[in-house]
């Protein structure tokens, strides 16, 4: 792949939302390519907060779905944020998932850029990938 879009998990657009990735606000997309990353937009949340469903469990397979709908039709192909809960095991067949706990998610978006070939690898790996931590 030349580049990626990846999706930052935050609720107020400059940091990590300490919440799991499918309870965040909103995700701060950024096109990664090698060395550098720019950010091309922002996605509301749709599946959350004021659904219905809104008690839902962690690790609920609905949640999962609709979060990962979300990021395809996004284009996104990389999930980053400070805290996962049991749907990673969901999300890592469908996209290379970050765990990445830096000050400001523009600091965490060039440092993820550093790591492309890292990216690419995993990407590759395809239903059998991980989830990568890049935590400081």
């Amino acid at each position: 792949m030349e580049q990626f879009k990846a999706a930052f998990a935050t609720d107020d657009g400059i940091t990590f939302t300490d919440s799991h990735f499918g309870d965040a606000q909103k995700y701060i997309i950024y096109t990664i390519t090698p060395g550098q990353a720019q950010k091309t937009g922002e996605v509301k949340n749709t599946t959350h907060p004021e659904r219905e469903e809104h008690d839902s469990h962690h690790g609920d397979q609905k949640k999962a779905q609709g979060i990962g709908g979300l990021m395809k039709s996004n284009q996104v192909q990389v999930l980053v944020g400070k805290v996962f809960g049991p749907n990673i095991k969901r999300m890592n067949p469908q996209f290379v998932v970050v765990l990445m706990n830096d000050e400001t998610i523009e600091q965490a978006a060039q440092r993820l850029s550093k790591h492309f070939d890292q990216l690419t690898e995993s990407w590759n790996k395809g239903q059998t990938r991980t989830h990568i931590s890049l935590r400081k």
